[in-house]
């Protein structure tokens, strides 16, 4: 019997795509839920149930024939989720208490810390070297986990973007991130042939940029079609760019690839002009501009700055740059962009970049950079 579903996320619920499938498997559609909300959509029959696409890529199943009032809450998500076991990797060799005690790992809080100028933190064994700063120094990790395995960073809010630096033998691995960080975790991890993996994972203040991020990143064609009704949300996201401009970045990127330009105003004027350390906010600029048929010098204008500044803090803002010196034939500014950039890790959110060569005899190392799961 067809009827009215209505599905409710509880308020432990990340925001996440949730998907309609009828019992012959057809798709009936796609919503997006955040945390307390509801939708209500029309269902061919009462058998119909649900797959929840979270962020984090993993797809849950809910079952639930004859009820057509849908409460999803975190536990619901949790029962259905196989985590790998931890034993399945080999941490590298954990560091004594002496040593730990020598590089002042232990507990140090960084929310009111200082930034400390030009300090490198060994980290993981002999050959890998970890720091997170901004232009004005680095920052100590605040917590070791599983020692020598693991470092966690708490940092402060900041207007500039941070840098995560990662050095190996003969390589420097880049990693831009926001400066509203929550928390980054990177880990070391020795897996089957003799293969490193350093795994960095970030969170930041808010969590619908972060899921936002999420979903446009993987390019999942599900989570699109339901992030057309959040265009809304990318607008508010943008409007409040004063209080947060990193999140504000992600709403207009979202707004860019749904084509929203109404829903942009001319804020992404604002997010260019007084957020100059955000090369995001020129590149978003631009491309405002190119589809709104705008100055064509003004645009050339935007896009050489971003050409002649910092790389952009996410991967989108990379993508649309090398597009914009593609779109206006200037092969200086793509040459100039490239011997920038590096080799690019174009799987991360963030725009994250590899220099150099690795070492002769050195083990191979693999690099994996996204948002950290908050299930």
């Amino acid at each position: 019997m067809s009827g009215t579903l209505k599905i409710r996320f509880g308020p432990d619920m990340p925001a996440a795509s949730v998907e309609v499938v009828a019992p012959d498997l057809g798709s009936v559609g796609q919503l997006w839920l955040g945390a307390g909300q509801d939708k209500e959509i029309q269902v061919p029959s009462e058998g119909s149930f649900l797959r929840v696409h979270l962020p984090s890529g993993e797809i849950v199943t809910l079952e639930d024939p004859g009820n057509l009032d849908r409460l999803i809450t975190l536990s619901d998500i949790m029962r259905h989720i196989r985590r790998p076991a931890r034993t399945e990797l080999t941490p590298v060799r954990r560091r004594s208490a002496a040593e730990l005690r020598q590089l002042t790992l232990d507990v140090i809080s960084t929310r009111s810390a200082p930034i400390v100028e030009a300090l490198e933190v060994t980290a993981f064994k002999n050959d890998v070297q970890v720091s997170l700063g901004t232009r004005g120094g680095n920052l100590q990790p605040s917590v070791v986990r599983e020692p020598g395995a693991s470092v966690i960073y708490t940092p402060p809010w900041t207007l500039q973007p941070y840098e995560l630096t990662l050095q190996l033998p003969g390589r420097r691995v880049l990693v831009h991130l926001p400066g509203t960080l929550e928390e980054v975790v990177v880990r070391a991890d020795e897996v089957e042939g003799h293969r490193r993996v350093v795994t960095v994972r970030a969170t930041t203040t808010n969590d619908l940029a972060d899921a936002i991020g999420s979903y446009m990143q993987r390019g999942d064609l599900h989570a699109a079609a339901a992030m057309t009704d959040w265009a809304e949300h990318a607008e508010d996201l943008l409007e409040a760019k004063m209080g947060d401009p990193f999140a504000a970045t992600i709403g207009a990127y979202l707004l860019l690839r749904l084509r929203r330009f109404d829903l942009m105003h001319d804020w992404t004027r604002n997010l260019a002009d007084r957020f100059s350390d955000i090369v995001d906010g020129a590149v978003i600029r631009a491309w405002h501009l190119i589809h709104a048929k705008g100055d064509a010098t003004e645009i050339q204008a935007l896009l050489q700055r971003a050409f002649d500044s910092a790389l952009p803090v996410f991967t989108e803002g990379l993508r649309l740059l090398n597009e914009g010196a593609q779109l206006l034939g200037n092969s200086q500014a793509t040459a100039k962009l490239n011997q920038k950039s590096g080799i690019v890790l174009w799987s991360s959110p963030f725009t994250t970049t590899v220099h150099g060569t690795p070492a002769e005899g050195s083990a191979r190392i693999d690099f994996d950079v996204d948002y950290a799961s908050r299930i």
